[in-house]
């Protein structure tokens, strides 16, 4: 990549047309040259038979950005294929969250409407996840729906990423283009972040330990005795420090692929990490919508795994099947639901238990009325038949008769004129 960039850190034009290894990109003034997800450069992701196959609605009309995407690292798909353990204690998971399409929708008058259970959705996570937002939408954007979801939860967020972490050019950011989640980019930064707080705690420690070492009393050590070991170049310092055994350290908690689960609408956005994603279908004002219910009974059960990408593989996470009830009347239970909520939990535990019966059922009476129907139909077109079919055949017989009538007057008028 660096040797595709020039100094300005933008894609210099002989790279671009070099043996067409990438795509030469309009600006966003142009028109007419749309290059899209289906190209070439898309990630043979899209098509491994091994990745789940979660029908959500792709993206219409997006640009590939300026940067190629990389392909699926093998060793990530290595990784998730022994067979997870389960554990005795839940693990604490990194739960990165989509925003607009996940959680909301975006009305036409552009106001932010809810998923239905959100906040029970957002209760649930706090108690059992760190919890992050990564979203493609502008900080303004993300401001607003960070308000509207989440209110004073906020705060509980461990960090908030909008379009100004993808690393795109400057160009792509003003214009609709494809932007990938790579969760390397989240976990390098944590890692980074684990590193800091290590050395910080470290230096911390080892000036404590100066301190309680400068003199008799610890609280007020002499200035001297500092001084001499930051003339010493440190060796005091690490004297003290492997001296000591009672420093204990107590460091973030680094997260990677057997840790960390993202739940969006996206399948192109999640591409690099198929198997740490949760695909729902992206939201569009239902109110019945069920799908962060399983989405909750899902990642009730994952955080019993050592490795949540193996679990994942191996247990493809639905919204088609049906809801426990217990898990829902647990749920009631745990979270104080509000006055407008329990009605939807109640309705959900009453009407959504069983929906594949349910489903049978419909799909049965519509046959059963469809095939009603035609034999209703059926029945009337037959007596409609008779219907004609008598109609003229009486017709015929009065026809008949009226000819023959006609007949015998005809001779009997010829009768009385040669008479």
């Amino acid at each position: 990549m660096s040797s595709q960039l020039d100094k300005a850190g933008t894609p210099s034009k002989a790279n671009l047309e070099k043996d067409g290894d990438l795509l030469q990109h309009p600006s966003p003034g142009q028109s007419g040259h749309s290059f899209y997800m289906n190209s070439k450069y898309s990630n043979p992701a899209f098509v491994d038979d091994s990745i789940p196959t979660t029908r959500v609605p792709t993206l219409e009309r997006t640009f590939l950005p300026m940067r190629p995407i990389r392909k699926v690292c093998p060793n990530y798909l290595a990784g998730t294929k022994p067979p997870p353990r389960r554990l005795e204690a839940p693990q604490r998971l990194l739960i990165i969250l989509d925003l607009n399409g996940t959680l909301f929708y975006k009305t036409k008058n552009k106001a932010y409407v809810a998923r239905p259970y959100l906040d029970l959705f957002n209760e649930f996570l706090f108690d059992h996840f760190t919890v992050m937002v990564w979203s493609s939408a502008r900080p303004e954007s993300v401001g607003k729906m960070i308000e509207k979801g989440f209110g004073e939860r906020a705060k509980d967020l461990d960090r908030v990423w909008s379009r100004d972490y993808f690393g795109l050019h400057e160009a792509d950011y003003h214009r609709r283009v494809l932007t990938v989640k790579d969760l390397d980019y989240v976990w390098a930064e944590m890692r980074r972040e684990q590193q800091q707080q290590q050395q910080q705690q470290q230096q911390q420690q080892h000036e404590q330990h100066l301190l309680s070492r400068g003199g008799s009393d610890t609280n007020h050590p002499t200035s001297e005795y500092i001084a001499a070991c930051i003339d010493d170049g440190g060796a005091e310092l690490q004297r003290g420090w492997s001296a000591d055994t009672s420093l204990s350290q107590s460091i973030v908690t680094a997260y990677d692929q057997t840790n960390t689960i993202i739940i969006d609408d996206s399948r192109e956005k999640t591409q690099l990490q198929p198997f740490n994603r949760l695909l729902i279908k992206t939201f569009a004002g239902e109110k019945d919508d069920v799908a962060l219910m399983h989405a909750m009974a899902y990642l009730k059960e994952a955080m019993f795994y050592d490795n949540v990408s193996a679990f994942i593989r191996h247990h493809p996470f639905t919204t088609s099947g049906a809801l426990q009830p217990d898990f829902v009347q647990s749920l009631a239970a745990e979270y104080q639901a509000t006055d407008q909520q329990r009605p939807e939990l109640e309705k959900l535990e009453n009407a959504k238990m069983q929906p594949r019966r349910q489903g049978k059922k419909k799909r049965w009476r519509h046959q059963e009325g469809k095939r009603q129907e035609l034999e209703d139909n059926k029945r009337q077109r037959q007596l409609g038949t008779r219907r004609q079919h008598q109609q003229q055949s009486e017709h015929q017989h009065t026809t008949h008769d009226r000819q023959q009538e006609q007949a015998q007057e005809h001779k009997r008028k010829a009768c009385k004129q040669h008479c």
